[in-house]
């Protein structure tokens, strides 16, 4: 029996579980630098399945925080949990997308799904119901995209405005097209499983900024959090008697 610690360090915040028979002990959101007091060190976990994206100088802060003997880095690969990585390169593929698919593919089984992830950068990825991914797009999220006009423009700034159905200020207009171009991305990748399988695929939708693109796709279900689900399910398979933990 093991206590399972699931990190999921992302480009902003660092989210983490600690499971133990895919029973969900406790769970949380902490920022970097990773805290010499770590705030899963009550649940004394004996291993630790981790996605790390934000770099080289996170990768050292867990190593340090980390005091278990057992802990995998999760890279990707070509097959692994149900999901066959499809990528030319399939190392190449981000891990945290990685562990996004293999989470799709432990919540809706034998159905083809988008897994949206639209945190700092958004990624859409393609999933066939027979568990192959054949890939996906990588844009800006909302904030970049905001970022990238007040940077490259010389009169736009970042003007304060709420999304409407027709902007009549330069802040209505940036931040409604920011939404609508995020949905836009949504919209075009779910037209092409369709038309490429012939039945509608579910769309996944997790990452800080999910709530706010919910009213532009009202097909999508929220998910809090598919890397860690993934990461569930990796630590899941290392005890077969385990069930994934879920979370809607």
């Amino acid at each position: 029996m093991s206590r399972d610690l699931l990190l999921d360090a992302g480009n902003t915040r660092l989210k983490w579980r600690v499971v133990e028979q895919g029973i969900l002990l406790a769970e949380g959101v902490t920022s970097y630098p990773v805290p010499q007091t770590t705030p899963w060190s009550a649940c004394e976990p004996d291993r630790a399945f981790v996605c790390n994206v934000a770099g080289k100088a996170v990768a050292m802060q867990l190593q340090q925080a980390l005091q278990m003997g057992e802990i995998e880095w999760l890279q990707s690969s070509a097959d692994r949990a149900g999901v066959r990585n499809l990528y030319r390169v399939p190392e190449q593929l981000g891990a945290d997308r990685f562990a996004a698919l293999i989470g799709a593919r432990a919540r809706v089984g034998e159905r083809a799904v988008i897994v949206v992830m639209a945190g700092t950068a958004m990624t859409v990825d393609a999933l066939t119901a027979g568990g192959e991914f054949l890939g996906g797009v990588i844009v800006p999220g909302l904030q970049l995209m905001r970022s990238a006009l007040q940077q490259g423009t010389a009169n736009l700034g970042m003007p304060a405005g709420e999304v409407v159905l027709f902007p009549v200020s330069t802040g209505e207009a940036i931040v409604t097209g920011a939404h609508i171009a995020l949905a836009g991305a949504i919209q075009v990748m779910h037209q092409r499983l369709l038309q490429r399988d012939g039945l509608s695929p579910g769309i996944l939708l997790s990452g800080g900024d999910a709530e706010a693109l919910l009213t532009w796709v009202p097909q999508a279900q929220h998910v809090q959090n598919l890397v860690l689900d993934g990461l569930a399910r990796l630590a899941a398979d290392a005890n077969p008697t385990d069930k994934m933990v879920s979370h809607a």
